[in-house]
């Protein structure tokens, strides 16, 4: 009986989110476009080395948090979203003192989902997949000289709040990058090399919509 009345209740839950949720998409003012500009933060993860196709443990570098930022332009058909990242990152580790920098474009497809509606303020939930262009330019020479180029993709989930035109949001996730070169590494001579990491990311910014 109790357990029949807990099930009860969280499907009473569910229909009546659904339903709220529901009733502030129809409140939401239509929006058609959007730019964004935030702070990127990443922790965790370390750099992994493969030779030709195989991975060498010796390779791996821990790194330390990763600090960048990036710019966002979207486009708006109803609860869903497409449009276009440009990021910038700086990557650091504990073996050397400067830090590869790297650039990504990554076009991706998103939600934005109304929860909460007063007046021209809304209150929504997004999430976000973007898969694109890396290069990655090593300022040490463990990795060669070269530039590395690659793909990157990831996973981000948060909430957002807009005043009218104008909006604040943050995203938590994560980001996954791969890159290639025809490399000369130190001791392994002119080789097909890869570099490979993944960061839990933190995003938090500002938006303009139109």
């Amino acid at each position: 009986m109790k357990r029949s009345l807990l099930l009860f209740a969280a499907a009473l839950s569910l229909v009546m989110g659904a339903n709220s949720v529901a009733h502030a998409q129809d409140r939401a003012p239509a929006r058609h476009f959007s730019v964004e500009g935030y702070f990127i933060g990443e922790f965790f993860g370390e750099y992994r080395l493969r030779v030709d196709g195989d991975r060498l443990s010796s390779g791996d570098i821990d790194l330390d948090p990763t600090l960048g930022g990036g710019l966002r332009a979207t486009m708006h058909m109803g609860v869903f979203a497409l449009g276009l990242m440009t990021e910038f990152r700086g990557y650091g580790n504990s073996d050397y003192e400067d830090r590869d920098f790297a650039l990504d474009i990554s076009p991706f497809l998103g939600v934005r989902i109304p929860v909460a509606v007063s007046g021209s303020t809304v209150c929504s939930v997004r999430g976000t997949i973007p898969i694109g262009f890396t290069m990655l330019n090593p300022n040490n020479t463990t990795f060669g000289d070269d530039s590395y180029y690659g793909f990157n993709t990831g996973a981000l989930g948060g909430v957002e709040i807009t005043f009218g035109h104008f909006g604040i949001f943050t995203d938590v996730g994560v980001r996954y990058h791969r890159v290639y070169a025809r490399n000369d590494i130190g001791g392994a001579g002119n080789v097909d090399a890869s570099l490979s990491w993944a960061q839990l990311s933190v995003n938090a910014g500002v938006q303009l919509v139109f």
